[in-house]
């Protein structure tokens, strides 16, 4: 009979520390939405430092292909200086093997022309492993001053050749769209006539 009041004592500890957790249960949803604003500001400024890396590697990967095509630029442009000598070595060799051709075939000696169009090709191939390509132009095609030399005018007078490529004299070559000789040609220019009081007196 003495053991009841405690048992009683200890139901109403039980109860008591019950209203306890109660109690905190019943003030912990009023700290979720704190907590959720809190997870939804480091979400954000999260999501925001990861823009700021990829335009950070973005910019940086722009700026690194911009250097590596200025440092091919700059390797192509040393080549082309290296071997421009040898270029026009080259090109002048193809020049003298050409009017060799010419010279002979216009003299009727064909003995060794075969040979010496063969190197003048071989010289044309050589070339055009260094990215230089031979051009010629024909004979009543426009004159163009970007490609083309006028080495002497050809008076006529028919108005409609006028300007036009008379004779091709020489080959030029180019290197993609930059010329590295300019053709020689001959210009048909439109002959001047005298006016009528010119023609009378």
């Amino acid at each position: 009979m003495s053991e009841e009041p405690s048992i009683v004592e200890g139901e109403a500890e039980v109860s008591v520390n019950a209203g306890d957790d109660t109690s905190r249960l019943d003030s912990s949803p009023t700290t979720v939405p704190n907590t959720l604003t809190e997870v939804s500001e480091r979400l954000s400024a999260f999501a925001a430092e990861i823009r700021a890396l990829n335009d950070l590697a973005h910019a940086r990967e722009e700026s690194i292909t911009r250097l590596h095509d200025e440092v091919q630029q700059l390797r192509r442009g040393e080549l082309t200086q290296a071997v421009a000598p040898l270029i026009r070595d080259l090109i002048h060799l193809h020049d003298q093997l050409a009017a060799a051709v010419a010279a002979r075939e216009s003299a009727g000696n064909n003995a060794d022309v075969k040979d010496l169009v063969y190197f003048r090709d071989e010289v044309i191939e050589i070339l055009a492993r260094y990215d230089v390509e031979l051009f010629v132009f024909d004979t009543g095609d426009a004159f163009d001053p970007s490609a083309q030399r006028a080495v002497s005018a050809v008076p006529i007078d028919d108005a409609s050749l006028d300007r036009r490529i008379a004779v091709m004299r020489r080959p030029g070559f180019r290197s993609g769209s930059r010329i590295v000789r300019f053709a020689d040609v001959d210009v048909y220019r439109l002959a001047i006539q005298p006016s009528r009081t010119d023609s009378s007196s």
